[in-house]
């Protein structure tokens, strides 16, 4: 049996031409697509430095603290809400720690005082239970409307500075002069 020995010149060119064609129309749509891993990165790289900070507010290094916030800029602010794999943000770590430079740092920096997503336990109900006063009044300055937000047992800070019992604590919350979007009066 003989076998025609025919050399494929032809197709193979065009296949060539049809795949550099392909490859050519592909990039001239993907240039305007932004990298999915990208994203990935900046997240990733969010997360280490919240890693970071979260470990020198353990410490209580509040000096390196404020310097890596300024460090990070605009970006500070993201970073020091962050909670990742649902942990507590850096200002209620800060607060539950009684760590009043740091807190200070982080409220500075753009740190805004949320409650986490599951238990609703904010930075002033942990300062409260724990009867930081300084924290307590500093968390009060910037964010009052946080004396309202109810934990998932329907606690409030007043509530942790009384079980914790912290007589001042209990009140400042009382005393405050309170914005009067917040005042309200129950008959």
């Amino acid at each position: 049996m003989r076998v025609n020995h025919v050399t494929p010149r032809a197709p193979v060119r065009r296949k060539l031409h049809e795949t550099e064609d392909a490859y050519d129309a592909a990039q001239y749509f993907i240039d305007d697509v932004k990298d999915p891993w990208q994203a990935d990165a900046v997240e990733r790289e969010r997360t280490s430095q919240h890693a970071q900070l979260r470990e020198l507010v353990v410490r209580g290094d509040a000096a390196t603290l404020q310097t890596k916030l300024t460090e990070l800029g605009s970006a500070a602010g993201i970073v020091a809400n962050l909670t990742p794999g649902g942990a507590n943000t850096l200002l209620y770590v800060a607060s539950e720690l009684g760590a009043t430079t740091a807190a200070a740092a982080l409220v500075e920096a753009g740190a805004d005082g949320r409650a986490h997503p599951v238990t609703r336990y904010g930075p002033l109900y942990i300062a409260c239970y724990h009867g930081h006063l300084d924290i307590a009044k500093l968390l009060l300055h910037h964010f009052p409307e946080a004396i309202q937000q109810e934990t998932v047992e329907k606690w409030l800070p007043l509530h942790a500075a009384c079980i914790g019992g912290h007589p001042a604590v209990v009140t400042l919350l009382l005393e405050y002069p309170y914005p009067d979007h917040l005042l309200s009066t129950y008959t």
